[in-house]
């Protein structure tokens, strides 16, 4: 379904270019698929957000989506306007949608709670990341995000008028008006902090999907700046939070590398950029919508050292059902509000002689599941990202234990697509390891509530170091 949708990005995008009427024409002589099939690729590309979420849940095949998408009978969500002037409400808010996550819930810098209107775009900016997108409404200001966002959520008609008042948006349907509050002194420093964007190069096909896997790996100590960031390299991308590490070669289309907070690449990934353009202080990203997101650069030194992978631990295969445990811990582990939610989507795991324990625990509840496998070593517990675990059991079939003082120390997976490195858990004691693995789910979740957000011992150093030294693949 991703590739279908990356196609109709294209496709959009390549329509633009074409003369009014010849569209058609231009798809039957040069691509392969039927103009229909190239309607469907864009009509995904223009509903994504509505459609991913329900992705092997309602929707299994194209066919599936645009019944979906036209079961809402409502146009494209790249056109704003009717033909008598009116606004598409979804379309509005759609566009609004995509760039709230610039937005600052608390204003360090003035109106970074708003939405601006200007030169026929709405913008936002919280002083690390920069959102803009068309918008071609006749509204010069700057208007709180909360209440506009919501009131156009609680009505429900189609088409809506736009205007600007005195000091207010004006919002007016079906025998209704409402007016929000528009300050028309527009103060929010966009202009003067950011930087425009100059040439746009290519980014690798894969970039967002590589961004999803490595960010959960970075850290979130802000004293540490370096560790809050993905480190952008012109053949890998990595991070790592001092307990664990990953590397994932790619040939990202930068030219030198870069330090980007790992927070702020998860927005541009998930909005499926496909371009950059970099200036002094800024990385600049655009989709296939025109919708401009721009990271602030961190200048800080990414931690280095001469260690390389360790190899001398002992080498064990994988249990074959890893797979099937792992997606099943991802659903309970997930939050229903991730962005309020007081852990991450952590999994447990337990090494003991002849068994592989996962375990994982959230708002939706918990999962435990003993998966039996050949391991003969020390035993172990440590935590792990689930969409990690997700990415390891579905990309190798292996991995390495190192022991130090006769005792499980690190797990490192080597495998062809990606790098990963996880240190032992500070809850390795015998008790703790005991009680973990004679089934009790009381205290298993207890301390799974005590481990949220916590962050174990290791070097930053030695960490990267060990992914840094080791040679793209």
């Amino acid at each position: 379904m991703v590739c279908f949708k990356r196609a109709g990005d294209y496709a959009r995008k390549a329509k633009k270019k074409i003369k009014h009427g010849e569209w058609g024409q231009w798809v039957t002589t040069h691509l392969e698929p039927t103009q229909q099939q190239v309607t469907s690729y864009q009509r995904l590309s223009e509903h994504w957000g509505l459609v991913e979420p329900k992705i092997g849940k309602t929707i299994f095949s194209l066919r599936d989506a645009v019944k979906f998408i036209r079961s809402f009978n409502q146009p494209p969500l790249d056109t704003l306007h009717t033909d008598d002037g009116k606004v598409y409400r979804e379309c509005l808010l759609h566009r609004l949608e995509s760039i709230k996550s610039c937005l600052s819930e608390l204003e360090f810098i003035h109106q970074s709670s708003c939405f601006v209107f200007t030169d026929g775009k709405v913008v936002t900016f919280n002083g690390e990341v920069f959102c803009s997108v068309e918008c071609d409404l006749d509204i010069e200001g700057a208007v709180i995000s909360i209440p506009l966002f919501r009131m156009l959520r609680v009505l429900d008609e189609h088409t809506i008028t736009i205007e600007q008042g005195d000091e207010e948006f004006l919002i007016k349907g079906n025998g209704r008006s409402v007016g929000v509050p528009l300050l028309e002194q527009i103060l929010l420093p966009f202009d003067s902090e950011v930087d425009k964007p100059k040439k746009w190069h290519p980014l690798h096909n894969d970039f967002c999907k590589v961004v999803k896997t490595v960010a959960p790996c970075a850290g979130t100590d802000a004293t540490k700046r370096a560790l809050l960031c993905i480190h952008c390299h012109p053949d890998f991308l990595e991070a790592t939070d001092n307990y664990q590490a990953i590397r994932f070669p790619l040939k990202t289309g930068f030219k030198k590398e870069i330090l980007i907070r790992a927070e702020s690449l998860k927005y541009v990934a998930a909005e499926g950029v496909s371009e950059y353009s970099e200036t002094k202080e800024w990385v600049h990203f655009r989709n296939a919508t025109e919708m401009v997101m721009s990271c602030r650069l961190l200048r800080e030194v990414y931690p280095t050292s001469d260690r390389k992978f360790p190899n001398n631990g002992e080498l064990v295969e994988l249990p074959s059902g890893l797979k099937r445990a792992a997606d099943s811990a991802d659903v309970m582990a997930a939050t229903d509000d991730s962005a309020h939610a007081p852990w991450t989507p952590t999994v447990i795991l337990s090494l003991k002689q002849g068994v592989l324990r996962v375990m994982s625990e959230g708002s939706r509840g918990w999962h435990k599941e003993e998966l039996p496998w050949k391991y003969d070593g020390p035993e172990m517990i440590f935590t792990i990202h689930a969409s990690v675990l997700q990415q390891i059991a579905r990309w190798t079939n292996q991995c390495r234990i190192s022991c130090k003082d006769k005792r499980a120390d690190c797990i490192v997976v080597d495998g062809e697509i990606f790098k990963y490195m996880t240190q032992a858990s500070e809850c390795k004691s015998t008790h703790v390891l005991g009680v973990l693995l004679e089934s009790d789910e009381r205290y298993f979740r207890q301390k799974c509530k005590r481990r949220r957000g916590s962050a174990a011992g290791g070097g930053a150093d030695e960490l990267c170091g060990i992914l840094l030294n080791c040679p793209s693949k």
